[in-house]
């Protein structure tokens, strides 16, 4: 039983990780459209230290791979191929004009309740959510090994 108890116990160590190792991962580079105007820019979300929000009205697409691995971008106007990570090139080929290689609006993810518009708080919620899952996961390991300690005392 007690082998087993500290399998589950580990395997919920890992569960609460989880989402720390995965939250922090940056935004895939990809393009945005803007279906008014029928225009095309690149476009990246950011990453853990930054935000960039779409203007309103633009919409974002970002790559998918096909068999071979070869990254291609679907879009309402059509596919393009994303092969050399080239937002202008993809626009072309879907015949959009070209404006710039990143259409987003820079947001820091630091604490600013008076700078914030609600798009900015998802990436504040996931590094909220990141340190809880740490600290669950340090707790986690303090309890583990105040168990194991009383254990050892118990056969002595």
């Amino acid at each position: 039983m007690g082998k087993l108890k500290y399998f589950l116990f580990s395997i919920l160590l890992l569960i609460s990780l989880f989402p720390a190792l995965t939250l922090a991962a940056p935004s895939p580079w990809g393009i945005a459209i803007n279906d008014e105007k029928q225009e095309c820019a690149g476009y990246w979300a950011g990453d853990e230290f930054s935000y960039y929000s779409l203007p309103q009205g633009w919409t974002s697409y970002v790559p998918d791979y096909d068999e071979a691995g070869q990254p291609y971008i679907e879009t309402p106007y059509g596919r393009c191929d994303f092969s050399g990570y080239s937002e202008e090139n993809c626009c072309l080929e879907l015949e959009l004009p070209y404006l710039t290689n990143q259409i987003g609006n820079y947001h820091a993810t630091g604490f600013c309740p008076d700078c914030l518009t609600p798009q900015d708080y998802t990436p504040i919620l996931a590094i909220v959510l990141t340190c809880c899952c740490i600290l669950l996961g340090l707790v986690s390991t303090g309890i583990l090994f105040l168990l194991k300690k009383r254990k050892v005392k118990k056969h002595k």
